[in-house]
């Protein structure tokens, strides 16, 4: 019997960069602060109330990770574990799993999951229309194993409850982007070199 695999969030990864945004916050505060102690600055309030608010969303941030974050995905359906809350879902309570733009772009896609009217997930707040729950799981890139990885396990036993093609489709056209300018590029230097080496010499 296949035992299914689970998925877990890359702590290490999130914890680099919600300390970035901790020091930052933090940087930005003491700088106005002291600037405008020394009179170099004026009217620093603003900038201040950023800077703290920055600091905050950090710390919050940073205490979320005391929560362990794991899916454990098998023939049968999901296990969440989810701020210290464990919920079980059969394939039959899940509507669709899927990735969804958090804002107008794709710079922190969002792996969502819309369960049957009735279904809920413990530790999470939902989003709720015609009786559904819809809840945001984790930032898809923000799992120890690559988008496609985690989109091809979950679709492997979650079947058409698992659609991420649009997502998968922007990462294609940004890679293929990325190969073509590194190739241009490329090209680009081969060309300088053979015309500087066809030059006069003497």
């Amino acid at each position: 019997m296949d035992e299914g695999v689970r998925l877990h969030r890359n702590t290490a990864k999130l914890l680099a960069f919600y300390l970035f945004i901790v020091f930052t916050g933090a940087g930005g505060w003491l700088a106005a602060t002291w600037g405008e102690a020394q009179g170099r600055y004026t009217n620093t309030g603003p900038f201040r109330v950023f800077a703290a608010f920055f600091f905050l969303c950090g710390i919050a941030a940073l205490g979320s990770l005391l929560w362990s974050f794991s899916i454990h995905v098998d023939d049968a359906g999901l296990t969440l574990r989810l701020r210290g809350a464990t919920t079980r879902l059969s394939w039959e309570s899940v509507e669709l799993l899927t990735v969804e733009k958090a804002g107008e772009g794709w710079q922190d896609p969002r792996l969502t999951i819309r369960l049957v009217p009735g279904a809920t997930i413990r530790g999470r707040i939902a989003r709720r229309q015609d009786g559904r729950c819809t809840y945001d799981l984790l930032g898809v890139e923000d799992f120890s194993l690559p988008p496609e990885d985690v989109l091809a396990i979950l679709r492997r036993y979650g079947k058409d409850r698992v659609d991420g093609r649009v997502y998968l489709g922007f990462r294609e056209a940004v890679r293929r982007v990325a190969v073509f300018m590194a190739e241009r590029e490329q090209a680009t230097g081969d060309t300088a070199e053979r015309g500087g080496g066809d030059g006069p010499t003497g």
